[in-house]
Order: C-alpha cells, then sequence, then structure tokens
C-alpha cells in the first residue's frame, strides 16, 4: 500500500498544529496572516492526504478527532525537526536570523524582557517570542518542541534537557509588615502554622517546592487558597488574608519576608 503521508506538506501541519491549539479556524488565520477560506482549504486537503478527519465540527464549535489527536503530536514532533534542521544549516550558513522562542515561569517576566532587550541589540535578526506559563505547562512546551529554551527554577527531571544556571531566584516566606510572626524576629516554622497560607495552584513549582519543604521539616500546611497569580497573591497578603511562599521578586518588597 502506498503512503498517504507523501502527499501532506509542512504548511499544512502548521495550519493544523495553529486550527488545534486555539480550536479556531479564525484565530490560527491571524496567527498565520491566512484568511479563514485559506485555512479551512489546508484543513480539508490534509484530511484527504491523511484520508481521515482531523476536527469535529459542530456549527462554529470545533474539537480533535481520535485520529486528530493522536496526529497532533506527530506534527508538534514534526515541526519542530523540522525548525531543529533549519536552525543547524542556519548555522553552518553563520546567518543571525530566525525565530527563538522561549518559555519562562510568571516570576521570570520581571528580569527577562531586560536581558532580551540586550539581546536584540546584539542579534537584531532574531525574532523573539515569549510564553508563560507555570512549571508543568513549560516541561509540556519542552516535551512537545514548542520552545527553544525554557526559563524555570527547577530542572525537568523527566525530560532529557541541558540547564544552565545563571541567577540567583531564593524562595522566601512572606508577611503584612503588621502581622503578629514579624515582632517575633526570626520566626521558626512551628509559628507559621496556625495561619492560612495563600499558595499557588498545584502544577507551580514555587507550590511543589513549599509541598515539599513542610514535609521535609515534619510539619502541617494549612492551605487558605489557591491563586494562579503571583501579583493576586501579593495583593492578598497585602490586605490581610494570610502568609505566602513564593521566589523573591520585586514585589515582594510591598509585603515582607519572614
Amino acid at each position: 500500500m502506498a503512503s498517504l503521508m507523501k502527499n501532506v506538506t509542512f504548511r499544512q501541519l502548521r495550519t493544523f498544529v495553529e486550527v488545534a491549539r486555539y480550536l479556531s479556524f479564525a484565530r490560527a488565520a491571524e496567527t498565520l496572516h491566512l484568511t479563514p477560506p485559506a485555512v479551512t482549504m489546508q484543513i480539508k486537503e490534509l484530511e484527504l492526504a491523511i484520508d481521515l478527519p482531523v476536527f469535529d465540527r459542530q456549527g462554529r464549535k470545533i474539537t480533535l478527532t481520535t485520529a486528530g489527536e493522536y496526529f497532533l503530536v506527530h506534527a508538534k514532533r514534526m515541526l519542530a525537526m523540522l525548525k531543529d534542521a533549519d536552525n543547524a544549516m542556519a548555522r553552518f550558513r553563520r546567518l543571525e536570523t530566525g525565530l527563538l522562542t522561549i518559555g519562562m515561569v510568571s516570576t521570570a517576566k520581571y528580569f527577562v524582557p531586560r536581558l532580551l532587550a540586550r539581546f536584540r541589540v546584539e542579534h537584531p535578526g532574531v525574532d523573539v517570542q515569549m510564553q508563560v506559563g507555570n512549571r508543568e505547562q513549560l516541561v509540556a512546551l519542552l516535551h512537545n518542541g514548542e520552545v527553544d529554551l525554557a526559563i524555570m527554577g527547577r530542572p525537568p527531571k523527566e525530560l532529557a534537557t541541558r540547564t544552565e544556571p545563571f541567577a540567583a531566584h531564593p524562595l522566601v516566606f512572606i508577611a503584612p509588615p503588621d502581622h503578629p510572626v514579624m515582632q517575633i524576629g526570626h520566626p521558626p516554622l512551628a509559628a507559621l502554622e496556625p495561619y492560612p497560607f495563600i499558595v499557588r495552584e498545584q502544577a507551580s513549582g514555587t507550590r511543589a517546592a513549599l509541598e515539599q519543604f513542610y514535609q521535609e521539616q515534619r510539619r502541617d500546611l494549612r492551605i487558605g487558597m489557591e491563586m494562579p497569580s503571583n501579583e493576586t497573591i501579593k495583593q492578598a497578603v497585602m490586605a490581610g488574608m494570610g502568609l505566602s511562599f513564593c521566589r523573591c521578586t520585586p514585589w515582594v518588597w510591598s509585603c515582607k519576608a519572614v
């Protein structure tokens, strides 16, 4: 039997991945700088080439079929391999052009843009894209080849990656300046147990570090609230809603390290 895949183009793969990302032909068209009919045509040609539907269409709502979910994994891998090959050929040509995609945890946004501004001055031909997410999301992006590098607190043990530490990013307990624990000086961990903690979501690296620390110290962690945003946690701590544990970033100065 002749292979159907030989008729699939990389343009169709990229279009398919973008439609799958947004589950929207219109948003994929904006990202790809195409018209919605052109995106629809690319998907139809892809489905003809592989002889399977990749999307279920119900009015304006679309979802991936089972075949589409499997094909998406392979499409991302193929695009990642093509990008690797393009980067390798660029190095042979000694060209400083292309796209650098960086994933980073939310606390890195306080210093990474300054580093990238210097990078752009030294490498003006390189376009840079940034994606912000929690640790779990960044690991998934690395696994799928959707980012070239990721900036996070702890390197992923589940992936074969090369890691390079380049900056200190300490973790601290924080409280409002007028909180009772601030009257103790350097309070022991036991002094924090009566108070609720405002913590990041389960997939966050900061949350994992906090829970691991409490387990190692054999102490009970009282979680009062979960929030997915460091800025929101800052405001909640300043309002006296609880203590927190976070990466030491400039906004911590509005509260106080315990």
